[in-house]
């Protein structure tokens, strides 16, 4: 069946737009992100796709505190965000792993629960790396994992800050094409376990499907959102199966014809 989150947003952005600063101090700021308002509630997975560069990272860092919207405003859990705050259950994974070289492989994952100073955080780290299927490599360096590896890590450090809500900016992106398939059904493994509200930037049009509730497309900078759209397919899911449902493949086309102007779009603003 499919998952059924609380009503109640977790999540929300309220007309929400920004502008960045222009390379050349004589001109205008640039416009990135246009009135964009999303309702996101508690359980719930979202999926973001755009063409490259619209501001779909501005709106995951939004939610993170580390931008402010230049008008509207952010809320998680009901309370407004105003800045990072490490307390609000947010975490963040990035497509680069970022693991430290100088700590080893459970070290890095224990960093969150270390800072709490939580007295277990070696057990812990180990169970997430034995979750991530990672057991075996807790006393490695960076240097001695490969890409899908560092990911599985990075994947077992956010979860270690136990949060409600994960934000992911394409964080299997740099994995091969096998690789991303054994990450991507470890991650739904434990977050369908968990409950986690996730809200997923991706390029990728079948990730977003195989893996989110919904679809938000979209448009060129500054972006808007285009079209949201639900996918209709049952949880629990196979990764491989849904790659080959039916309806994944004509939501495929839907969102790529959505999708596709907006990328064009894009493309021409970049060469002019």
């Amino acid at each position: 069946m499919n998952a059924t989150p609380d009503l109640m947003s977790f999540v929300e952005l309220n007309s929400v737009s920004h502008s960045f600063p222009s390379h050349d101090a004589s001109l205008d700021p640039v416009p990135v992100v246009d009135n964009v308002t999303l309702n996101i509630a508690k359980g719930e997975f979202i999926a973001i796709i755009g063409p490259s560069g619209c501001g779909k990272s501005t709106l995951l860092n939004m939610v993170a505190g580390i931008i402010k919207p230049d008008r509207g405003s952010v809320r998680v859990k009901g309370r407004q965000v105003d800045g990072i705050n490490p307390d609000r259950g947010v975490g963040y994974m990035f497509a680069n792993d970022s693991l430290f070289p100088w700590r080893t492989t459970w070290e890095n994952v224990s960093l969150g629960p270390e800072l709490r100073g939580d007295p277990d955080r070696k057990e812990k780290a180990f169970e997430l790396l034995r979750l991530v299927g990672l057991a075996g490599s807790e006393y490695k360096y960076r240097s001695q994992l490969s890409h899908g590896m560092r990911q599985r890590a990075s994947l077992a450090r956010t979860l270690a800050q136990d949060p409600e809500i994960l934000l992911l900016d394409e964080p299997f992106g740099a994995l091969d094409a096998q690789t991303k398939v054994l990450v991507e059904e470890e991650f739904m493994r434990i977050r369908d376990a968990r409950g986690t509200t996730v809200l997923f930037v991706t390029h990728d049009l079948t990730e977003a499907i195989t893996l989110a509730d919904r679809v938000v497309v979209m448009s060129a900078r500054p972006t808007y959102i285009k079209s949201l759209v639900t996918v209709p397919i049952e949880r629990p899911r196979s990764l491989i199966e849904t790659r080959f449902n039916t309806t994944a493949q004509e939501l495929y086309l839907q969102l790529w014809e959505e999708l596709r102007p907006e990328v064009t779009a894009q493309e021409l603003d970049k060469a002019s």
